[in-house]
């Protein structure tokens, strides 16, 4: 098992693959800073690092939620009485300390969207061939020197466009 010392050392190492890293350095040039065998070994050394930075950020972000819930509790339980007694606001704080609460913990029904997906008219042959006139006519306007920002050269059909019909 290390001892205290070399797994200091091995942390500080750690952190100063992270910062040159960072910094932009490539692994190679990190692992003959730092004296590893290969930029295998400063890659690990970089994963470590950042696998720990995530568990530490998990804990942190675990022990801020049960604050937070145990602050919401406190809430609910201290406006408890004047509840009791019929007082409105009472039961709105409760109200929206249950609704903080049950959101914190996930605990809502996820909420459901309806996605509507509009096909331009006609077969997909047709759009292939609307597609191709579109490109057409931008290739003729950008060697003619011609405005290749025109709105309507994609809002509809144009008669001078070449494979459209006059509808």
């Amino acid at each position: 098992m290390a001892s205290k010392a070399q797994r200091d050392r091995a942390l500080a190492r750690e952190v100063r693959v992270v910062e040159l890293r960072l910094q932009g350095h490539s692994f190679d040039a990190i692992a003959r800073e730092l004296k590893y065998a290969d930029r295998a070994g400063a890659h690990k050394a970089f994963s470590r690092a950042m696998q720990a930075a995530l568990e530490e950020q998990a804990a942190d972000r675990d022990e801020l939620a049960q604050a937070e819930l145990e602050r919401l509790d406190w809430v609910i339980r201290s406006m408890a009485p004047a509840l009791a007694m019929g007082d409105h606001r009472a039961a709105q704080a409760i109200l929206g300390a249950i609704d903080r609460r049950t959101r914190l913990l996930g605990l809502d029904a996820p909420q459901r969207a309806e996605v509507t997906i509009h096909q331009p008219p006609g077969s997909e042959e047709e759009r292939q061939e609307r597609l191709a006139a579109v490109a057409a006519e931008l290739m003729r306007r950008a060697q003619d020197g011609g405005p290749l920002d025109d709105e309507a050269l994609l809002s509809g059909p144009r008669p001078d466009m070449p494979g459209q019909d006059e509808s």
